[in-house]
């Protein structure tokens, strides 16, 4: 029998991805235990709290610029792709309103390609994602808990919710040093460049003065891009 590739889905905001002490130290780890990590920067945000993220095109961008040169790690823009082919379906909930895509459909794309057939897909997340996704706080949880593997870079100290009917591997210590996209993005706030080199990669450093990100009037920008996106639905 032929031994399956084991393919490890790491999906993040990348609002910015951070670099040694952050995302790339996550999936650097990934790529020692997988035969290939796909990361996948989050489209749309369910959580509305979340929907003030840089545009797409950027986050996708400064991923790709983040995990640059690994032989084994695909940035990729399926979901995207997959809210494009739900527009095009017209699909839409009970109450009306558009159909979400969710880790459930980016799973079930994956798993349906041709080239996929003899893959086994793992779930990576982060404690707090694997918390609610057990809280059953995502789109079909119960379909994801029973159908694929998940590996969980819990923070320090963070516990999850009782897990021992699903096939959940649990990494002992996150190689992590406490960074995060938030700092990353007040350090933008206030003009403290310096601080911000030690938390994203160079040419995600590079990227971010570039374009403008995450300055006052750079998130103004987004939210009024934001707002047209929305209002181009209704």
């Amino acid at each position: 029998m032929t031994k399956k590739k084991r393919v490890a889905i790491f999906g993040s905001s990348s609002n910015p991805p951070t670099g040694k002490e952050g995302h790339l130290a996550l999936v650097r780890k990934l790529a020692e235990d997988f035969d290939q990590v796909l990361v996948g920067p989050v489209y749309r945000h369910i959580y509305s709290t979340k929907h003030n993220l840089a545009d797409y095109d950027d986050r996708l961008e400064m991923a790709r610029r983040c995990f640059a040169g690994m032989p084994n790690v695909d940035v990729s823009d399926v979901e995207k792709r997959l809210f494009d082919e739900f527009e095009r379906q017209d699909k839409k909930l009970d109450n009306g309103e558009r159909e979400p895509v969710g880790t459930f459909d980016v799973l079930q794309h994956l798993r349906s390609l041709p080239e996929n057939q003899d893959i086994e897909l793992t779930l990576a997340l982060g404690g707090d994602t694997c918390k609610d996704l057990l809280e059953g706080k995502w789109k079909k949880s119960n379909e994801i808990l029973a159908l694929t593997k998940i590996v969980v870079f819990p923070r320090h100290g963070e516990s999850l919710p009782q897990h021992d009917n699903f096939d959940i591997h649990i990494y002992d210590q996150a190689p992590t040093k406490g960074t995060s996209s938030t700092k990353a993005r007040e350090a933008c706030e206030t003009g403290n460049f310096d601080a911000l080199a030690k938390i994203v990669e160079p040419s995600v450093l590079a990227y971010i003065r570039e374009k403008r990100l995450y300055t006052t009037m750079g998130m103004a920008d987004i939210s009024a891009s934001n707002e047209a996106s929305r209002m181009s639905q209704l």
